[in-house]
């Protein structure tokens, strides 16, 4: 189907707006708050929109993207007012390939949380059961994905940012390897861990997106040139962690088991891998120590003179701790 897309409201920091609507006429979802009681829209708009073109070439992204059409905000009042000047290396890519972005979805505050419940604009909820979390933090893209408002969006993961409000909502949620995807333009949470993620309805969507950003940049260093890493695995094999079924509920373990068994049927060879116990009791903690150090390095940048509100007769710590939600001060 063909859409047109319109904001109903100018762009804010507080509610947004999406306004979808059919050539024919048809209005479908014609008002869909952010926050609504059912917690079902996480779009943020921008006043005058008016994009015409095939569904399957629109998108939508997390707002931690920069777009030189939409402001950038991360999902933090500090940032209401930034509006980049060039897109970050993802989007101008899918615009060379035709695609639309349609707008932006909410996350944690500049990406803090798994829940997406950190959110200047307010918390979001599952789409399939409004009384349960989402994921976070790419938990917007999620659920506008699961809505069928776009065939993808992109995300952001550091620890499982992309991952978990996939599995919350019943998608697919890719995080390629490390280094395969440029993040020039992508607000980082912990550089040494950041990654573009796909998320979508199916693997072939994901799996054509991945393909056209999949490439080198000068503009991230730690992107690779080396296409054997693209290239289809000559066996099929899946690697799954071994004894990971004791930290599983009955419930998860049955589907858990269900899936392998299909994967073998389909071909699939099943490897198991052990961790040492002196390293996976210390992967959190390493997490933590690694992600929290870089994104205080992250955060110093806003104080209001290189990013935020310029006030120069106001302190500094005033600024962050007017701007600044609470999941970003812990």
């Amino acid at each position: 189907d063909k859409v047109v897309i319109k904001s109903s409201r100018p762009y804010s920091a507080i509610k947004r707006f999406l306004v979808i609507e059919k050539i024919s006429g048809e209005k479908q979802n014609q008002k869909r708050p952010e926050n609504d009681e059912k917690g079902k829209s996480i779009v943020a708009a921008r006043e005058n929109i008016n994009l015409v073109g095939e569904w399957a070439k629109t998108y939508l992204t997390k707002d931690n993207f920069w777009t030189r059409d939409f402001p950038t905000t991360a999902s933090s009042a500090f940032l209401v007012n930034f509006c980049p000047s060039e897109d970050a290396t993802v989007i101008k890519l899918l615009r060379e390939k035709g695609y639309q972005l349609l707008g932006k979805t909410a996350l944690d505050e500049f990406a803090c949380g798994g829940v997406g419940l950190y959110a200047a604009t307010g918390p979001i909820f599952n789409p399939h059961h409004p009384g349960r979390v989402v994921g976070g933090s790419s938990s917007g893209s999620a659920v506008v994905v699961a809505q069928k408002i776009v065939p993808f969006a992109l995300g952001h993961d550091t620890g499982d940012s992309v991952r978990r409000p996939a599995a919350y909502c019943g998608l697919v949620g890719f995080k390629p390897s490390y280094g395969l995807i440029s993040r020039y333009g992508v607000i980082p949470m912990a550089s040494s861990l950041d990654t573009v993620g796909i998320l979508a309805n199916k693997v072939s969507t994901a799996q054509e997106i991945f393909t056209i950003l999949a490439q080198p940049d000068p503009y991230d260093l730690i992107t690779t040139t080396k296409k054997k890493f693209l290239r289809p695995p000559r066996r099929k094999k899946i690697v799954t962690i071994d004894r990971l079924e004791k930290f599983l509920s009955p419930k998860l373990n049955k589907l858990y088991r269900q899936a392998q068994e299909k994967l073998e049927k389909l071909g699939y060879s099943i490897t198991k891998i052990n961790i040492p116990p002196r390293i996976r009791d210390n992967l959190q903690l390493t997490y933590l120590i690694l992600c929290s150090t870089e994104l205080v390095s992250h955060l110093n940048s806003l104080q209001g003179i290189t990013y935020g509100p310029l006030d120069e007769n106001e302190e500094i710590a005033k600024k962050r701790s007017d701007n600044l939600g609470l999941i970003v001060k812990e």
